[in-house]
């Protein structure tokens, strides 16, 4: 569109009067021609928005769910570490009473 505007705006400038076929002040066809064009571009907008609109809800759905597996995955390793916790505490407190045991009997 650009290209043809420059040709166009250039023929009517630049050639004869006689062979213009768009008179200088005015570029009235050339106006005519880039409205009907606008006009038909119109409703591609919001189907673009529309279209825009779509990408994002998936894409937020990806995030939704990734965001709810990395939640998962950390409750799995917080809950791992619980035990591990427990686990440790349970052999330090044997090991407490194994040395009060020792300690007792000599």
């Amino acid at each position: 569109i650009v290209g043809w505007t420059i040709v166009r705006l250039t023929w009517n400038i630049l050639v004869p009067a006689d062979w213009c076929f768009d008179p200088n002040p005015g570029f009235i066809l050339w106006l005519f021609i880039s409205n009907i064009m606008r006009i038909f571009r119109i409703p591609l907008l919001p189907i673009g928005q529309n279209l825009q609109g779509t990408h994002a809800v998936v894409r937020a759905q990806t995030d939704l769910e990734t965001d709810v597996k990395a939640e998962r995955e950390m409750e799995a390793i917080l809950m791992h570490l619980e035990r591990k916790n427990e686990m440790s505490l349970r052999i330090l407190q044997y090991l407490e009473e194994e040395q009060t045991k020792t300690t007792r009997t000599t």
